[in-house]
């Protein structure tokens, strides 16, 4: 498998002969550079064992929590209830539209190993969805 996203190249095989073939010939090819074993690409970090590679976003989670400001917040457990009035009449809904799609397309982007955050994604859809009709 070979994922690329922009200059960054991953490569992985289930035999390593395969994969060294693979490199000498991206070498014949282009400039490249190997960087060994990868501990995070795209967000993902990669931890290497006899056993396989396991595959963690704590850290994009943990980044995205503190670039929002709610590292200090308390969790709550999933689902929760779609009937609660979140609505805060006495503040606009957003200062900055543009923080609030970064935060969206991240947070889609972490549930490529959390799908269980889409139903939290879909709650704050319908959130939105019911704000514009009221006003």
């Amino acid at each position: 498998m070979i994922l690329v996203y922009i200059d960054d190249i991953l490569l992985t095989r289930s035999d390593s002969d395969g994969i060294e073939k693979a490199k000498k010939y991206l070498k014949t090819q282009f400039v490249t550079k190997d960087m060994g074993k990868p501990s995070y690409f795209l967000g993902i970090g990669i931890a290497h064992s006899k056993h396989g590679a396991f595959f963690s976003q704590k850290m994009y989670a943990l980044d995205l929590i503190h670039e929002t400001r709610l590292l200090g917040c308390k969790s709550v457990r999933t689902p929760v209830n779609n009937d609660v009035n979140l609505w805060d009449e006495t503040k606009p809904l957003f200062e900055d539209i543009s923080q609030y799609m970064r935060l969206i397309g991240k947070l889609i982007y972490l549930t490529v190993m959390r799908p269980n955050i889409l139903y939290v994604l879909g709650l704050v859809s319908q959130f939105m969805h019911k704000s514009r009709e009221i006003h």
